[in-house]
């Protein structure tokens, strides 16, 4: 995190998804690991986003893409939450969908993960 708009968003998405999962689990200092696992998968799918668009993706690169949603979907069960993927460049890849329907995404029904 770089800019003051990225902290703001992650103190948000720390004190939205505290709501969620086993607490006792993972504690608070687990908690904002796992925000920040989410924050760093985000970028890496969002480069693999940016080749899609731009050219065909090699086979490794495939399989490095979905060994890291498999990666968002274990952190997010582990929050109790769901994972949708978004494979466009211009907007969020990841998208938490929140049991209570909070959202901060334009769609109108999901939280993403963009700092």
């Amino acid at each position: 995190m770089t800019t003051k708009k990225d902290v703001v968003e992650c103190v948000r998405t720390f004190e939205q998804l505290s709501k969620y999962g086993n607490k006792e689990m993972y504690g608070v200092n687990g908690l904002m690991d796992r925000i920040l696992k989410l924050s760093s998968y985000e970028k890496t799918l969002h480069r693999y986003a940016e080749i899609y668009c731009n050219r065909e993706m090699h086979p490794d690169e495939v399989k490095r893409e979905v060994a890291c949603q498999k990666r968002v979907v274990a952190v997010a069960k582990e929050l109790g939450l769901k994972a949708d993927f978004n494979g466009d460049p211009r907007g969020a890849c990841i998208k938490l969908l929140l049991p209570d329907g909070i959202y901060n995404n334009m769609d109108g029904e999901s939280w993403r993960i963009f700092f």
